[in-house]
Order: C-alpha cells, then sequence, then structure tokens
C-alpha cells in the first residue's frame, strides 16, 4: 500500500473525535498496513502533533468531569484508551493545578452527582445503597462515597427530627 493510503486511512479516523497512539496503532494494524509502514505514519503523527496523548488525557479529563465522572474512572478509561499511567497522572496533575474542571474539589462534584441522583426522594437505605453504588460506578473514591453518604444520612436524620 501507499504511504498516501495509510495518511488518508489515519486522518479519516481522526476527524470525528482525537485519538490516542494506542488507538490509532491498533486502528492502522486493523486495515493491515504492515508494522514499519504504521510506525513511520505514527512518527509522522506525532511529528505533526497530530497525535498527543497528553493533550488528548487533559481533553479527557475536562469531559469526563463535565459528564460527572471521578478521576479514578476517568484514568481507568484513559488506560484503556492505551494512555500511559504517567502521562495520565501528569495530566490530571496539571488539571488539578490550572485547569477549571478539576479544579472543583471532587467531593463537591459528587455531591452534586448525589444530589441529581436522589432528587426530591426520601433519603431511604435503598436510597443511600443506590447511592454508593452510583458514585462509585462514576469513579469516586471510596473514601469520597463514603463522605456523601454520611452526609445524605445526617441529612436523613436532621429530616426525622424536623
Amino acid at each position: 500500500m501507499s504511504s498516501r493510503d495509510i495518511k488518508d486511512t489515519a486522518l479519516k479516523y481522526m476527524a470525528h473525535r482525537s485519538r490516542t497512539v494506542f488507538e490509532m496503532k491498533n486502528h492502522l494494524q486493523e486495515k493491515e498496513f504492515s508494522k514499519e509502514e504504521t510506525e513511520e505514519a505514527l512518527l509522522n503523527l506525532l511529528e505533526l502533533k497530530y497525535l498527543d496523548d497528553y493533550n488528548y488525557s487533559r481533553e479527557f479529563i475536562r469531559y469526563g468531569v463535565s459528564k460527572g465522572k471521578g478521576v479514578q474512572r476517568i484514568k481507568r478509561e484513559l488506560i484503556q484508551k492505551g494512555v500511559e499511567v504517567d502521562t495520565i497522572d501528569k495530566a490530571i496533575g496539571e488539571e488539578e493545578n490550572t485547569g477549571e474542571a478539576l479544579g472543583v474539589a471532587e467531593l463537591e462534584r459528587a455531591l452534586a452527582q448525589a444530589e441529581k441522583t436522589v432528587g426530591d426522594q426520601e433519603i431511604t437505605e435503598k436510597i443511600i445503597g443506590k447511592l454508593g453504588r452510583r458514585l462509585s460506578t462514576l469513579g469516586y473514591s471510596m473514601e469520597v462515597v463514603y463522605k456523601v453518604i454520611g452526609i445524605f444520612m445526617k441529612r436523613s436524620g436532621e429530616e426525622h427530627h424536623d
């Protein structure tokens, strides 16, 4: 196959959204380009900054947070996309320091998700269980989940004393 074919294939694959190096490598291999062609194309795309796992991670973190996901889940999803843990940790650190997305504390984001989950329902053991599962699924740490549950249980106790 020609180098033109592999470039067209790569650019088409990136047309809809950014990709990680791992995703691109797998895609090109699935399209049966040789290992040499694939490596050369990846180097070219990296050089042109069309592929950049660090910037991809920062965008992914901002998007994940906007969808109410916790840092643990975001990190797990990035690992599944083939991003190296060091790159992810660096991006998370940078987002915590300069970005707005992680500027809001994890506990505050978890509380906002909990409010959405509970709504105006009476806080029962069943709702507390649902809340814990939901926050865990979203990737919040157990420490944060327990704090949120504690806050809601305290509220529940206050409602019953009014």
